[in-house]
């Protein structure tokens, strides 16, 4: 059952940070980093769970 729920989180994630990366391809060089330095920090929180 949680597992379940883990891999729904996980998947929405997955389809979250897709989406920024869409959207850092219009982005600058400065907002480029700033959104992968927060995909990064995501992706930390999701494997400290």
């Amino acid at each position: 059952m949680a597992e379940t729920r883990i891999e729904e989180k996980m998947e929405m994630f997955d389809q979250e940070i897709a989406g920024i990366k869409e959207l850092s391809k219009m982005l600058s060089g400065k907002q480029q980093q700033a959104i992968l330095s927060y995909i990064n920090k995501r992706e930390g929180a999701i494997n400290d769970q």
